[in-house]
């Protein structure tokens, strides 16, 4: 039976009233006729938002199973944004005036002449009816944890054999609770537990070395407690991607130095550890406020000093890089080295994996795929082939314009009789449970 390894089933709990506001009118006849004169990224946005508000997690699995066409077994990755526009310290930053200054610069960088501009204007303005009060911070997200917590627990009740989610906690958050992070982890995940395992996501404002992570001082290790159960992790692993929106963020453990090229302490380069970003969304769009984010708190040898230390941490380094440091690896350009760092990982590390979710097919993706399949993948000694992990990413697909079952005939197409492999053997090796649970 097929295993999606890397899925999501955000649903509309996890957004804030206006943004529900926002979604629902997406939802009626008006929403739907707007879709067809608006701009195509607009359009993946909108769908995005209507499969999330318009599905609880029993209604993702069934569309994603109709895609498929058959039953399956789906990951769904949940991911504490709780500090992703706040601050522990601070609290969180006017999110509308941070929205109008992105609004404006991404009209006036995209805008060519006066009916595009016009154009996105009026785009950007039917988007900004979320922010009804502007004198007021806005929130994207309600309750976040919670409401992920409770859908996935009660998708998992209810699907006990087809769901197996991981669990998503904030290292930040240690003093939040009576026994910390990994109280809560050891709550919520592990055998006979409504989790199997942990994501983390680190570029939303920590470092992958975080004490309570990491261990050190008087913070037991969540890294050493997950080695010694066989929880395995699901992290984040590419230079693109989502990240904390803050101009400005304290952060404990190590981060990378490109002047260097080294991991170091972050006291040593920022004054107690706050790092001043460089980038902002307003000036300089999301791609590049994530790429910044993303290289310092979750480059390769951040990650491969965990590993150091926990050689025989079970984890998965979900996206292997991304499509672009895949497609640059299986090419043998050298700045494919998320790519090929992670592989190194892969055939060092007893119990490294990486899965190749979100690959964007939906312009050359079924050669690009193949290339990966032929260059790559099949260059792998037989051990390594054995940790590659199918994920689809789902349901940021719509985000790429790709539906899921095209997604999948791509990955059959591309990988033949060693789909399979990353799709079924290898995930259940993976989730270290036995085959035993897949009726």
């Amino acid at each position: 039976m097929l295993i999606d390894t890397h899925c999501h089933f955000f649903t509309k709990s996890m957004l804030s009233k206006d943004m529900m506001a926002y979604a629902s009118s997406l939802s009626g006849g008006e929403g739907r006729n707007k879709q067809q004169n608006i701009n195509r990224d607009m359009q993946r946005m909108m769908a995005f938002l209507q499969v999330g508000y318009t599905h609880d997690g029993e209604g993702l699995y069934r569309y994603m199973e109709e895609a498929y066409r058959d039953k399956f077994i789906a990951v769904p990755l949940m991911l504490d944004v709780s500090y992703a526009m706040a601050s522990p310290e601070e609290g969180g930053e006017d999110m509308t005036g941070l929205f109008m200054r992105f609004v404006r610069s991404e009209v006036m960088k995209v805008a060519r002449g006066r009916e595009r501009l016009n154009m996105w204007a009026e785009d950007m303005a039917a988007m900004l009816q979320i922010i009804k009060h502007r004198h007021e911070p806005v929130k994207l997200f309600d309750c976040a944890y919670e409401g992920q917590l409770r859908e996935l627990m009660t998708i998992k009740k209810l699907m006990p054999d087809r769901v197996f989610p991981f669990y998503s906690i904030d290292p930040r958050r240690d003093h939040e609770f009576k026994d910390g992070v990994l109280g809560e982890i050891q709550r919520y995940v592990g055998k006979n537990k409504p989790f199997v395992g942990l994501k983390l996501y680190s570029s939303l404002g920590y470092s992958p070395t975080d004490p309570v992570l990491y261990g050190g001082g008087d913070h037991p290790s969540v890294y050493s407690w997950c080695e010694g159960q066989g929880v395995p992790i699901t992290v984040h692993y590419a230079p693109t991607g989502f990240c904390h929106m803050l101009s400005a963020c304290k952060v404990r453990g190590d981060v990378y130095y490109p002047a260097a090229g080294k991991v170091v302490p972050v006291e040593l380069l920022y004054e107690e550890g706050k790092i001043p970003f460089e980038k902002s969304i307003q000036d300089h769009g999301l791609f590049d406020v994530a790429e910044e984010r993303l290289l310092l708190l979750n480059h390769p040898k951040l990650w491969r000093k965990v590993l150091e230390k926990y050689p025989l941490l079970r984890i998965n380094f979900a996206h292997c890089g991304g499509k672009d440091q895949l497609v640059k690896s299986a090419s043998g350009d050298s700045t494919g080295f998320w790519t090929d760092e992670v592989l190194d990982m892969v055939c060092t590390f007893k119990n490294v994996y990486a899965d190749l979710s979100c690959f964007d097919t939906a312009q050359d993706g079924d050669n690009a795929l193949t290339l990966v399949h032929d260059a790559v993948y099949c260059k792998l000694p037989p051990r390594a082939k054995r940790k590659i992990l199918y994920g689809s990413d789902f349901y940021m697909l719509f985000l790429y314009d790709q539906p899921l079952d095209h997604y999948h005939n791509h990955f059959v197409e591309a990988f033949h009789k060693d789909f399979g492999s990353i799709s079924e053997d290898n995930p259940t090796e993976f989730l270290n449970i036995h085959k035993g649970w897949i009726n």
